[in-house]
């Protein structure tokens, strides 16, 4: 599926229909692919969401150039129209950082924090 927010359109995919929800933040070049296996093991027991951040897998490239802010403030919007409610967020790399901008700057509130 795809999500658009301010001129900015990513690539994500969902995951079962379970209240506990888990989004999953890529590292810089991966995207969905690289998380199939934790997918597997855990869609029977969650609500799972993964995006392909601008310019990786099935996303397209941006008209712009975007800094770490325009990512977390992508992944704001996508979280608050997608009513996506106290996640556990599982993050690899880059999507750690994103990750620490989302609870510090944007006050997001989490179940849990993983970090890979």
């Amino acid at each position: 599926m795809y999500y658009k927010n301010n001129d900015i359109t990513i690539y994500y995919q969902r995951y079962g229909t379970k209240p506990k929800t888990i989004l999953i933040l890529p590292g810089w070049g991966n995207n969905k692919t690289t998380f199939n296996n934790i997918i597997d093991n855990l869609k029977n027991d969650y609500s799972i969401y993964i995006i392909d951040y601008p310019s990786f897998g099935n996303s397209p490239i941006p008209n712009k150039e975007l800094n770490i802010y325009d990512y977390a403030t992508l992944v704001n919007s996508f979280i608050k129209d997608n009513n996506i409610i106290n996640p556990i967020i599982i993050a690899h790399s880059f999507g750690g950082r994103i990750s620490s901008i989302l609870l510090g700057k944007y006050k997001i509130k989490i179940k849990k924090l993983i970090l890979i």
